[in-house]
């Protein structure tokens, strides 16, 4: 394949560099985990949608908005990792790589954090929607907790932080669920 000229830069000898991280094994196998990850989600939001229509009932609602958000989580994450790797995307614009990869990693794991927050409390809100329909404000708390998740995991800059917080959201998760399945020892009249 000749190298094609592109704002002064010889963009074909990057193609090929770029196709060879994409065929890499661990980025060959996270795409298509990502790819797993997205369809099953998908075919989750969509399976749903009937069922949904039939009831009206919102439990339903808030799982199949989880799904939706795990699916835009990865597809994103995906996309920009692809798109990084397969057409080496800072050659064509003449940015630093350095700056480029730094700022479009940021932007990556911002949105990957926030929508996979969102989905886990989304999933959290679809077990305890009877519960919390009195507050509806709690979708907007979620969705200032999740910006923070995100916010905290560019700022810290650390995987044991992002580890962290995705454990302590588990934990959170599990530990609500609980102690709402707990039966209560008052006898009901």
């Amino acid at each position: 394949m000749p190298p094609i000229q592109l704002t002064g830069r010889v963009v074909g000898e990057g193609f090929r560099r770029g196709l060879g991280r994409f065929t890499d094994i661990g980025f060959g196998t996270e795409i298509l985990y990502s790819f797993i990850i997205i369809v099953c989600s998908l075919m989750i939001y969509f399976g749903t949608k009937e069922l949904y229509e039939l009831t009206s009932h919102k439990g339903i609602k808030y799982f199949r908005q989880t799904f939706l958000f795990f699916a835009i989580a990865y597809s994103f994450r995906s996309f920009i990792k692809f798109a990084l790797s397969y057409f080496n995307v800072q050659a064509i614009f003449e940015i630093s790589p350095r700056l480029f990869g730094f700022a479009i990693g940021q932007i990556t794991i911002f949105l990957f954090m926030y929508f996979g927050a969102m989905a886990i409390f989304y999933l959290l809100y679809s077990v305890m929607w009877k519960k919390w329909r009195d507050n509806s404000k709690k979708i907007y708390l979620f969705h200032l907790l999740a910006f923070i998740i995100a916010l905290s995991s560019i700022l810290f800059r650390n995987p044991l932080v992002y580890l962290g917080i995705n454990l302590l959201l588990l934990l959170f998760v599990v530990f609500t669920f609980y102690l709402s399945r707990k039966p209560s020892n008052q006898k009901k009249t």
